[in-house]
């Protein structure tokens, strides 16, 4: 919205094992090439990049010679701003590895914001989508070269004539003017060779958008880059804008008699450069004859009364889906809410996971086909990982008041015509075997003119081919190929002459000595195996019984490889060293020492104790204590997870409990017998007894006699036959003799 206008204005078959070197086409890269096409007034440019590994790269502006460098951290998110004057020029940007890039152009109330196509994914021919039945601003087209000698076919809508132009790598078409939806590019043969891909952006620098082409307030910057048809579908699956009443659907076609349906109505019959636009309130699957192409847009807030504004994404078809990608939901001053539209496979939606979180349950099936279903995910600005093995297609959007922005997260840019390489008779391709190369082509492409350069200087022609390669290498095959239309391209892949690789190479692994093991062949390898035990099952199960051996596995339907395994077996020698010497008394603190020597170190080791304290549970020495006999657990693990586990009985000597009575006897007069009595019987004892001032008559006996001049503390230690010594003390009172006196006294003899 400008608000001072508010109100005025290849597919790789196990089955017949062939390997190309290449992965499927995704909006990831290494090498990407964009350019900003003007906004509404000024620009506020920026790029996104995120990646789930580590990445450096270099961004360059060629034409002003603008150069930064950059960092991504693993599953994390940059944003890079770039100076205003780049606007209409060549960006090109190059990253050590797999990337995801977002063009952004955030000026408050007009910002917009695309997917960028990889150069990989790039192609030779687009048609035009945008926007401008009743807008303030123009539509916009941008076309970027990233080869030298690139010749471009532009037919504009309802003209008959095409414009040719000239470009080298980083040069840039730029184009401004009034319904510029379905205006067909095309790259083409020139005098400098083959046709080149190119770069194709567009949209509108202030699109008003509402239903059947009326006029509402207010307008946005709309921009998008444009998927080469080569990578179109005829199958897409549309979920509706949160929030809003309705969305809009257009429907671009590039081959004539193109048949559309909505929701399984027959809405449109189509030629190149004609597209079909309606109006819906709830989810949409739009089906075609032929590939076609299909955006969604939102419309401009007074369309329906809800905070928005207008913005489009182009929709991926669901050919063109992707399992994993990382994603940012771009902060801006003017959006305040942020959602996420999920397609998914119904039978994987319990697979979908959300920076982590199993999204499953809030998936809602299509009601045209219950075969696929959508979720809409309400997020926070920041970055996100969505991940689903089988597969999804996912766009961002965000709302605010007259603000809005809309993007693709992310989708597969898998070419139309693809072609694959198969051994003829089965198995790897090796050299002296004849390979098949053939073409897989989706939709109504007639093509009149193949020409193969198969890598080793051999140039053949025809829709399949046979040829024999002598030496094991990698091999680059290219097809350059003319369609009766003008549509030409190149496609190239990679194949491996000589035995597929062994992904999964038995090497060398570890075994525990005695217990069964299974080793398992590479199954992605041709399925004849031969092991030097003579099994011929993909796995055998061995029981080690020595300390290394060998086992061989012998690919037979891999140009003879084989393949060996070296396995070394885990045993484990230990000692223990046990102080004091058992058994212990009851007040010893056992010391206990591990010494082992382990084939494959290093090793780890656990202790436990059914009772008692324990000093380190994981400790080579340790120490342990309980008052009476308990034991001790140890296991040993090395490295390959073989392990022992050795029980130490602790034996500890019962206490021994001596009992000897407090006494009180007279002084200087009696003597007293003293016997212990114990809790127990244990014999033979040693006994010892002291005293500070009694006479001890035996000091050694069991029972002893005392003679106390004075109250005193009597102490026996009792020592039994495994040296443990035992105590107890008992108070000898000495009770003072009564002293009294009898007068002498004088009487009469006799006297009365």
């Amino acid at each position: 919205m400008v608000k001072g206008l508010k109100r005025f204005l290849v597919v790789a078959s196990l089955s017949i094992w062939f390997n190309l070197a290449v992965n499927a086409q995704t909006t990831m890269g290494t090498e990407f090439w964009l350019m900003f096409l003007d906004n509404f007034g000024f620009q506020f440019l920026s790029l996104f990049i995120s990646s789930d590994r580590n990445v450096t790269g270099t961004i360059t502006v060629p034409a002003v010679g603008f150069v930064q460098n950059f960092n991504v951290p693993a599953n994390g998110n940059i944003r890079i701003n770039l100076p205003t004057f780049v606007v209409r020029q060549a960006i090109h940007i190059v990253a050590s590895d797999t990337i995801s890039v977002w063009a952004a152009n955030l000026v408050p109330y007009t910002s917009e914001i695309t997917v960028v196509l990889p150069r990989s994914a790039l192609g030779n021919h687009y048609v035009v989508m945008s926007h401008d039945l009743a807008s303030t601003g123009d539509d916009v087209i941008g076309i970027l070269a990233v080869e030298n000698g690139t010749q471009v076919e532009i037919l504009k809508p309802g003209s008959t004539i095409p414009t040719i132009v000239n470009l080298n790598k980083g040069d840039v078409h730029y184009i401004r003017g009034s319904r510029l939806t379905g205006t067909v590019i095309k790259s083409v043969y020139s005098s400098q060779g083959s046709c080149k891909p190119i770069a194709v952006f567009a949209g509108n620098t202030c699109g008003n958008i509402c239903v059947n082409g009326t006029f509402a307030c207010c307008c946005d910057h709309i921009y998008e880059q444009m998927f080469p048809v080569e990578t179109w579908g005829k199958r897409f699956y549309v979920v509706p804008l949160q929030t809003r009443a309705h969305h809009i659907i257009r429907v671009a076609a590039f081959y004539n008699n193109t048949v559309v349906t909505a929701n399984g109505t027959v809405v449109a019959t189509l030629n190149q450069g004609q597209f079909w636009e309606g109006y819906f309130a709830g989810p949409v699957i739009i089906e075609t004859s032929e590939p076609a192409q299909v955006a969604q847009y939102s419309t401009s807030q007074d369309c329906d009364g809800v905070q928005a504004d207008p913005f489009y994404i182009m929709i991926p078809p669901i050919e063109q889906t992707m399992q994993y990608v990382v994603f940012e939901a771009i902060a801006t001053g003017s959006i305040t809410s942020y959602y996420l539209n999920i397609i998914v496979p119904t039978a994987s939606v319990n697979n979908t996971l959300l920076n982590g979180v199993n999204i499953g349950a809030t998936f809602t099936p299509f009601p045209n086909d219950p075969t696929y279903s959508y979720s809409v995910q309400t997020l926070n600005t920041g970055t996100y990982i969505l991940e689903n093995p089988d597969s999804f297609i996912a766009t961002i959007y965000g709302f605010g008041n007259f603000e809005s922005y809309g993007y693709v997260a992310g989708s597969s840019a898998k070419s139309l015509i693809d072609f694959d390489v198969n051994a003829l008779y089965g198995g790897a391709n090796c050299p002296g075997d004849s390979v098949m190369i053939t073409l897989e082509i989706i939709g109504n492409v007639n093509i009149v003119r193949y020409e193969w350069d198969l890598g080793d200087g051999t140039i053949k022609y025809g829709d399949t081919v046979y040829h024999v390669y002598t030496q094991s290498d990698t091999y680059t095959i290219t097809l350059n190929y003319v369609t009766d239309m003008n549509m030409c391209g190149s496609i190239t892949k990679q194949i491996w002459i000589g035995p597929l690789p062994i992904n999964n190479p038995l090497d060398t692994d570890t075994f525990c000595l005695g217990q069964p093991a299974t080793v398992y062949a590479d199954t992605t390898v041709p399925p004849v195996y031969v092991w030097s035990t003579g099994d011929t099952a993909p796995y055998i199960t061995i029981i080690p019984t020595q300390p290394e051996d060998t086992i061989i596995i012998f690919y037979a339907g891999n140009c003879d490889v084989y393949d060996t395994l070296i396995f070394k077996t885990g045993i484990i020698d230990r000692q223990y060293t046990i102080v004091p010497s058992l058994p212990a008394c009851y007040y010893d603190t056992i010391s206990v020492s591990i010494s082992a020597n382990a084939t494959l170190p290093p090793y780890n080791i656990s202790v436990s104790l059914d009772t008692g304290w324990l000093s380190c549970n994981n400790c080579q020495n340790f120490l342990a204590y309980y008052p009476d006999s308990f034991y001790a657990f140890v296991t040993i693990t090395d490295q390959a997870g073989c392990s022992v586990t050795d029980t130490l009985p602790i034996p500890v000597v019962k206490r021994l409990i001596p009992r000897v009575p407090d006494t009180s006897i007279c002084e200087f007069e009696d003597t007293i017998l003293i016997t212990p009595t114990f809790n127990l019987t244990r014999n033979p004892l040693q006994y010892q007894w002291t005293s500070s001032n009694a006479v001890i008559f035996c000091d050694t006996c069991q029972s002893t006699t005392l003679y106390v001049s004075d109250s005193t503390q009597l102490v026996i230690q009792v020592t039994d036959s495994f040296g443990c010594v035992y105590f107890d003390t008992a108070r000898i009172n000495a009770l003072p003799r009564p002293v009294f006196a009898i007068p002498d006294t004088d009487v009469c003899y006799r006297a009365p």
